[in-house]
């Protein structure tokens, strides 16, 4: 199965699976380890990096996310920076964007937007500006 047809999946499924029950759901394991799994075949030197998928912990997400670690540079969501696939609320649509974590932000800044904005302008500065075909945007 390819990434796309994963991502169309979770976008088509996912909101009637969500008035199911959570616990052993197909779906929920499907994003925790079907879908990470299939995103490590597609990635040159897979063994530096830690792939996750998740549906929620115990309960499900509003939305669920599938990430990209570069152990390099953090190992968590709540540090670093790294790739993820994000899924709108309303599952129109998702989004694919370079993402930071904001636990660690929010301890050592008193104004922890202001430093998100000037990290996220760093992170551009390093790699160039966005590549063709990518947008700055909020997301929902």
């Amino acid at each position: 199965m390819s990434i796309r047809n994963c991502l169309e999946l979770i976008l088509t499924e996912y909101p009637k699976a969500k008035e199911q029950e959570f616990m052993a759901h197909p779906l929920a394991e499907f994003i925790r380890s079907e879908v990470p799994a299939i995103v490590r075949s597609k990635v040159e030197d897979p063994d530096r990096y830690i792939f996750q998928g998740s549906p929620g912990q115990g309960i499900w997400a509003r939305t669920p996310w599938i990430v990209v670690f570069d152990i390099l540079i953090t190992d968590t969501v709540q540090s670093g920076y790294y790739p993820v696939y994000l899924f709108r609320e309303d599952f129109t649509g998702l989004y694919f964007g370079l993402n930071q974590g904001v636990t660690d932000i929010r301890e050592k800044y008193p104004k922890p937007k202001v430093a998100l904005k000037t990290k996220a302008a760093d992170y551009r500065a390093q790699i160039g500006g966005l590549p063709a075909g990518f947008t700055e945007v909020d997301i929902d």
